[in-house]
C-alpha cells in the first residue's frame, strides 16, 4: 500500500452539524503527527456486557499440550474462564488464569473479535493486569503465524520496589519465522518500560498500524515503533489473551493463586481489507458526510460521563461502520461527533473508495 496526500482535501472545514450527520465519512486520528483517515468502527464497552453470546466477541475453547505450548505445562482455554462483570469500581471482561491445574493443563482464557477483516488503522483497549506472578496478558492482531502485532505483559517482571514495569513489544513475520519464531533474534522484539504499575488501575494501550509501520503508546503516550518488512500486508482480527505455560523465560508461573486480568473496553477505527466493505464507505460518504476527530487517548471522565464512544456500536459488544449504529441493545451513553470533532467531507465519497481500493491510506 502507498500513503496517499489528499491536497484536494484542503476544502475540509469545520462545521458544527447533528449527530445523525457525522462520521459518515470516518474518522481522523493523528498517526506519527500526520492525519490519516479511517472509514470503520468497532467499540465495546464491557462494563456493560453481562453475557458474551450476543457480542461481536468469542471466547477461544481449545487445548494445547505441553510440548505445543513450549513449556512444562499445557494450556486449557474455555468460557470459564472468561468471566463478564457490570458490578463495582472494576467492572469489565475478567480473563482469569487458574492456579489449578488440570491434567498438566493451566486454565487460561482468550477472547476474539467475529470480525476477521481490521487492517490499517488505530487500536485501543482499556484493561488493568494482575499483580499476581507467573501469567502473560496480550492484545494483540493476529492473521497467522507471520504475521503478528503484539503487546504482552509479564507479570513476573513487574518490580513495585524499583517502579519498573516493562511492556514487550513484538511483531512476529516471516523473519522470525526464519529464527523459530525468535524475535530477538528477527530483530522484531523491543522493550519499553511504563511510568505507572499497570497492575494498580486501568490505562489504555494502543497500537497504531499503518503502512510498513506500527506505533505504540501507552495513556497516549509515545512508548515505541516497529517499520520494514516485518509489518503485516493484511487484514486480521483483533484477541485478548491472560494464559501461562510455566515457562520460566517468559509467563513464568503458573501463578500460586488465581490471576485476573480486567478489561473495560476495546476500540478500534480502522480500514477493512474486504472490498465490499470499502465500497460501501462510499455510499455512507454522501454530500452531507463528515467526519469525526478520535482523541489521543481513552480519558476516566469520559467513561464516566458516557462520553468516549461515538454511538455506533452495541454496548453488548456491537461492531459498526461509521455513520451506523451496531445491532443489539445499548447501554452506553454515545458520544455526538458533531461540533468541533466533525468536519465537512463533500465529494469525499468517491476519492474515497477509489483510493482504498487501489490500496491508498487516506492521508488528511
Amino acid at each position: 500500500m502507498k500513503l496517499l496526500s489528499c491536497s484536494v482535501l484542503s476544502f475540509l472545514t469545520v462545521l458544527a452539524v447533528a449527530a445523525t450527520d457525522s462520521c459518515n465519512c470516518g474518522f481522523t486520528s493523528t498517526v506519527n503527527d500526520q492525519s490519516v483517515l479511517f472509514t470503520e468502527a468497532f467499540e465495546t464497552d464491557f462494563r456493560h456486557v453481562a453475557d458474551l453470546k450476543p457480542s461481536e466477541w468469542r471466547p477461544q475453547m481449545y487445548n494445547k499440550t505441553a510440548a505445543a505450548s513450549h513449556g512444562p505445562y499445557g494450556r486449557l482455554y474455555s468460557n470459564a474462564t472468561t468471566l463478564p462483570n457490570t458490578v463495582g469500581s472494576d467492572a469489565g471482561l475478567q480473563l482469569v488464569v487458574s492456579s489449578a491445574i488440570v491434567d498438566t493443563l493451566v486454565p487460561c482464557a482468550e477472547v476474539a473479535a467475529k470480525r476477521r477483516d481490521f487492517f490499517y488503522g488505530t487500536y485501543r483497549v482499556g484493561m488493568k493486569l494482575s499483580n499476581e506472578s507467573g501469567t502473560c496478558a496480550a492484545f494483540y492482531w493476529y492473521f497467522n503465524d507471520t504475521q503478528e502485532i503484539d503487546i504482552e505483559f509479564l507479570s513476573k517482571d513487574f518490580n513495585p520496589s524499583n517502579n519498573s514495569y516493562p511492556v514487550n513489544i513484538v511483531l512476529h513475520s516471516p523473519l522470525s519465522l526464519a529464527t523459530g519464531f525468535d524475535a530477538v533474534k528477527a530483530g522484531t522484539w523491543t522493550v519499553a518500560y511504563l511510568p505507572f504499575n499497570p497492575a494498580e488501575g486501568f490505562h489504555e494501550y494502543r497500537f497504531d498500524f499503518v503502512q510498513a509501520a506500527v506505533y505504540f503508546y501507552a495513556d497516549g503516550t509515545y512508548l515505541a515503533e516497529m517499520k520494514g518488512l516485518a509489518v503485516p500486508t493484511t487484514g486480521g482480527k483483533l484477541l485478548l489473551a491472560h494464559w501461562s505455560n510455566g515457562k520460566a523465560a517468559w509467563s513464568g508461573g503458573p501463578p500460586k493463586q488465581d490471576s485476573v486480568m480486567t478489561v473495560q473496553y476495546v476500540k478500534a477505527y480502522f480500514n477493512s481489507s474486504e472490498p465490499g466493505v470499502v465500497e460501501a464507505a462510499q455510499d455512507r460518504c454522501d454530500a452531507h458526510g463528515m467526519t469525526c476527530a478520535i482523541p489521543g487517548m481513552t480519558e476516566a471522565k469520559d467513561l464516566d460521563s458516557g462520553a468516549a464512544f461515538f454511538n455506533l456500536t452495541s454496548a453488548n459488544g456491537g461492531s459498526g461502520s461509521a455513520g451506523g449504529s451496531g445491532s443489539g441493545e445499548s447501554t452506553s451513553t454515545s458520544r455526538s461527533g458533531g461540533g468541533e470533532n466533525s468536519r465537512s467531507t463533500r465529494g469525499l465519497g468517491s476519492l474515497l473508495t477509489a483510493s482504498l481500493m487501489a490500496g491508498f491510506l487516506l492521508s488528511l
